[in-house]
Order: C-alpha cells, then structure tokens, then sequence
C-alpha cells in the first residue's frame, strides 16, 4: 500500500539538509553512493532527522490538491514566501509512486518535468531530485543493502558510481539532449522545455525527425514551472508567450503546476489570462529575521563608497570567521567584476564571482564552492537571486525592482531562529532595469522605511502590496509595445504549428525578448584540437568515439550570451570563428568546421562561436565589452 504521503515529505526535507551537511563536511557533491554509507549524514541520519521535521499545513493542502486533481489535468499556482518549503511540494506526490510493492498505475502521472529558468538553477534542482529520489527508496527498502541491490537491478549502478533515471534539459546547441526521454524525472530550463514543445528541437533531426515525440511526453506528465516570476522580463514578452503555450496545455489537461514568492498582480494576469486555474498560497513565511538597512540608499551612497568603510569590511570579516557566507549583489555583470576586484584584495581566497557571463565549468565550480565551503564573500548578479539556499546572513544589494530585492535578500537566514542584516545601497544607473521601476522602489523605501521589505519577507500580503505599488499596469503596457511585432510572428508560429510535421518554416518562434548566441572559450587544449590538422585546412575530422569526449570539453567550456552582447563582442574582434559539427560520408566520423570570419557579419542567433583567448578569463568570465 502507498505509505503517508506527509512521512514522505519528512524524509525528502531531512535528505536534502543531510546531503548538503555532508557536502560541506567532505568538500564533495554528487557522491551519492558515499553519503547514504556516512556514519554522520547517511541513512540512520536521515531518518533519525525526519522525525522531528513537522510538515507545513500549506504543504499538507497543496500535496492533496495535486493527488486529487492531477488526473483531470487542473492547473495550480502555488504562491508563498522564500523558504517557505514550495520547492518539495510538487516531487511528494509524484515519489509516492513508487512507494508501492508493484506499481499497477500512476495515478499523478509516470513522469515529472520540473522547469526553471536559469541553467545554474537547474543543476541544483537536479542533485536536490536525486537526494529526493533516494529519500524515497529509503522508506520503501528501509537499508542499504536492499537499496543496492535494487540499483544493480535497475541497472543504476555503474563501477560502483550511481546513474539515476533523472534526465537534465539544457538546451545545449553542442551536446544533444534526451528531448525530454531522458529519466521518469527531468528537470531542465524552462528555454528546452518549450522549444521542444513547439518542435525546435527533437530528436533524429531532419532525415528521421520525431517531431511529436517531446510534446508526446510532456502532455503525458507533471509540469512544474518553478520561480515564474523571473520570466518577467523588461516588455512582458515572455509571460505572454507562456500564456499561450498554458492556454494549449490545459486544453489537453496536462496537470501542471506554477510556484513563486513574487508575482505581481500585472504578471498573474498576463500569464493566467483565459487560463482556468486553483490558488493555494502561504500568508505566512517559516523563517529567519531580517534586519534591513537603507541609509546608504538614502544617502546615495554606491557599492564601491560602502566596501570602502572599515565597519563595514569588518562585519564581513566576523561573518566570514562565523563560517557563514556573505553576498554581495549587483545589477550588472560590469559592475560585478569591479566589486570582485576590491573584493579579492581583502577577503583572497574567501572571494568568489558567479554571474551569467561565466562558461559552464567556471560556474558550476563556483556552485560547488558554495555549497561546500563556510564563510564565503560572493559577489554575484541576478542569477543568485533564486534557487540557491545558501549558509549566509549578511547581504549588501544594489537598489532593484521589488522583486528582485526580496528575492535577494531571501537567500538569507531561510531557517527559525537565525536572524541576518541587509544593505541596500544606490546606483550610479538603473541599467538593466527600467528607470520609472527603480525610482519609484527608492522612493517607497525611502517613504516607508525598511519594514516594507522586512514585511515582504515575513507574509505574501505584504509582499503583493509592494509589488502592486511598483509594477503599475500603465508602465507595463507601455513596455509591452516595443514588442509587439515580434510576439506577434511568435503567436502566428503556434498557429500554423502542428502534430507530426515539420515546424513552420516562414515564420520565427522566440521564447525569450532576446535570442542567444552559444560561444565556447578556447583554452590550451581546445586550441590545439583545431589546429591540429596538418593540411591547414579548418576543417577536422575526428572519429565519433573521440569527438564524445571533445564534445564534453565543449560543452563544459560554453555559454549563452544574448546576440547584443555577441555583437560587441564581433565589433572588439574577439570573435575566433563559427563551428559547425556535421557527419558526411564516414558513420563513425565527425567534422568539426571552424569558418573564420574577421568580422563576423554573419553571426545570428542560435549559432555556435568560438572566442578567441583574449576575451575570456577563467573564474573571472567574458571580459567587459
């Protein structure tokens, strides 16, 4: 028989601060076999644990909603304030599943997609699945030597290293996904997820494409759409888009869910339009106190004028030696690195930089270093702002939209009983925001004081009152315009989009206000890779088994950049070359095709580009263009 979904949710809760315990304690992630076997974090630890975590009633009330509509295909939004305990809702129900003997049907669904915006996201979000994933055979085999055997079984137990059925969805433009067949549990950016849905991407490319075969899965699944809000981009593109996509799911019942911490009522409205959807929310917050400072915002004071004040380095400093870890957050990347600079010249080794401009080694390094190391001083962007649960009570921010602000300042003291400090200071420039957003925030924090975020924190009525004050309809309909043409080619596309044939050709699709451009940074190894070709020719083939393993360097070595970004980086002629990778006459050969082009006038969306050295430095990311 199933066993109480409720116990369930206290072994997932008690895995994943055990996981993140043992991370810390070895410096190790991804050792999973090795955790559940530790004397201190493993098994024993995790039940032991799991009995004294007591589930939050929301929690209780949405895990049954989804148990009782998820078969009529309903839509749910889940609204509640950071660190409220959102993120383990969707998996109980899905994991009990598989609490049973022999599994007759699936009365969720047989498999969960579980979607967020950011990459970085998705790579925590995906060890967070595994530990919940084992949570669960923990309860249903009780030791460690029947969840062995049950791997090897499986076939999940590879040279004693653990491969779980949990697919990762990227939207890589180097490495081919698994198009959403890669585990009865995927969790990917919300980007891959889409573009698979409306057939821009699919297996067997164009000589035997299986067109219908992502959306076959995703209408036979569980979605989660996890951290919506940061969807919520600067002309309301993208929420409307994902309007029209949620209009065609739920007419197909695809049972899916929606969670955040911070929506304003303007995003609700355009995301839910014409969307028959239930609400269950979370007044409340079950966490740490805030204590915010504005003075600086209010004396117009920047970052760079704070981190030179000795009482201020001083209270990093004593943070740092209490193991915990401070952040420090800008608006953008440009500014980040300066920070960094001063930041590295008093805190060396405690220093870390994580933004979007880094490559996808640079970046999962320092996701590792966050989670495994104590004290920390990380300078980062936007991309901190959700996701990440961090060890840390102390926080400097730029000024942001409302937001982004509680978002930020929600990474910190996320448990009962810690209490952490918040700065807010001002900026020289609104960039990347818009200006009327900005000021306005300043000038309520300046009129109400610091309660209006200590508030947000603490109960989703605040939070809405806030937001609702900034994010008023006219400016929102005013940035909505100015892209209106391209929403509209998007909306023709869906149109004329149908099962089993191939996309519609004369018409583009985008997701996002903005498309990317895939560059790769060439290091020592790389660089020899594509000169080795004897002839001179920039052209190299290299057998399939080989270009595997390349394949993997590349990968590891890319990043997406927005094509304004791209641009400016043609016009300071850091641009190498384009690879193309193809497969021509020989099976089991791959050519790699660099085409140099000075100026890269060619350069467009959705392509892959090479950087030439210069324009790269590990830890540190693309430099400023």
């Amino acid at each position: 028989m199933k066993t109480n979904v409720y116990t369930l949710l206290k072994m997932c809760v008690s895995s994943w601060r055990a996981y993140k315990g043992f991370c810390k304690e070895t410096a190790s992630t991804r050792s999973f076999l090795e955790w559940l076997e530790n004397d201190k974090f493993g098994i024993n630890f995790i039940k032991k644990s799991a009995e004294n975590i007591v589930p939050y009633s929301f929690q209780e009330k949405a895990i049954k909603k989804i148990i009782e509509e998820s078969s009529e295909g309903k839509t749910l939004l889940i609204e509640a304030p950071t660190a409220s305990g959102k993120t383990e809702i969707p998996f109980i129900p899905f994991l009990d599943q598989l609490c049973t003997t022999e599994i007759k049907d699936f009365y969720v669904a047989p498999r969960l997609i579980y979607s967020l915006p950011l990459r970085s996201l998705s790579n925590i979000m995906l060890e967070r699945a595994c530990t919940y994933l084992l949570a669960t055979l923990i309860l249903r085999f009780e030791d460690s030597g029947k969840i062995k055997s049950f791997f090897k079984e499986k076939g999940w137990l590879k040279d004693d290293r653990l491969e779980m059925p949990i697919g990762l969805e990227t939207g890589s433009l180097i490495k081919e996904g698994d198009y959403l067949y890669g585990g009865f549990i995927t969790v990917g950016t919300m980007d891959s997820i889409i573009y698979a849905y409306v057939s821009q991407r699919f297996p067997g490319g164009l000589r035997n494409p299986r067109l219908s075969l992502p959306s076959g899965i995703l209408s036979t699944s569980l979605l989660v759409l996890d951290e919506v809000q940061m969807l919520q981009d600067e002309y309301y593109y993208s929420p409307r888009i994902l309007n029209k996509i949620l209009r065609q799911l739920v007419s197909v019942k695809v049972p899916t869910i929606i969670m955040t911490a911070t929506m304003p009522t303007i995003l609700k409205k355009e995301i839910f339009s014409y969307v028959n959807y239930e609400e269950i929310g979370e007044k409340k917050s079950h966490r740490g106190k805030v204590f915010v400072d504005i003075d600086f915002l209010k004396s117009g004071k920047n970052l760079f004028e704070v981190l030179s004040r000795n009482d201020i380095l001083k209270e990093i400093k004593e943070n740092s030696e209490c193991e915990k870890h401070s952040l420090i957050v800008t608006n953008k990347v440009s500014i980040a690195l300066k920070i960094y600079e001063k930041v590295l010249q008093h805190f060396k080794d405690k220093a870390l930089l994580i933004h979007g401009r880094l490559n996808i080694r640079d970046k999962e390094d320092a996701e590792k270093r966050i989670a495994r190391e104590k004290g920390l001083v990380i300078v980062a962007t936007q991309v901190i702002e959700s996701g990440f649960d961090l060890d840390a009570n102390l926080i400097l921010t730029e000024v942001a939209p409302p937001d982004s602000l509680i978002q930020r300042i929600g990474r910190i003291s996320r448990r009962l009983g810690e209490s952490g400090k918040a700065y807010i200071v001002d900026v020289d420039s609104t960039e990347p925001y818009p200006e009327q957003l900005v000021r306005e925030t300043k000038k309520e924090l300046t009129e109400e004081g610091e309660s209006i975020i200590e508030n947000s924190l603490q109960n989703m009525d605040a939070t809405k009152i806030f937001l609702d004050k900034i994010y008023k309809e006219e400016y929102v309909i005013n940035f909505m315009k100015e892209k209106d043409l391209e929403f509209a080619k998007s909306i023709h596309y869906l149109s004329k989009l149908r099962l089993f044939s191939l996309p519609p050709e004369d018409v583009e699709f985008t997701f996002r206000p903005e498309m990317y451009v895939t560059f790769i940074t060439m290091d020592d190894e790389i660089a020899k890779k594509l000169h080795e070709n004897k002839e001179g020719k920039d052209e190299i083939e290299i057998l399939r088994e080989e270009f595997e393993e390349i394949k993997e360097k590349l990968e590891m070595n890319s990043l997406n950049v927005p094509m304004s970004i791209a641009k400016s980086l043609v016009k300071n002629n850091l641009v190498y070359g384009r690879l193309i990778f193809f497969s021509e006459g020989k099976k089991n050969v791959v050519k790699i095709k660099v085409i140099k082009d000075k100026e890269a006038k060619t350069i467009g969306p959705l392509q892959v580009w090479l950087l030439k050295p210069e324009a790269y430095e590990s830890k540190i990311g693309i430099k400023e263009v």
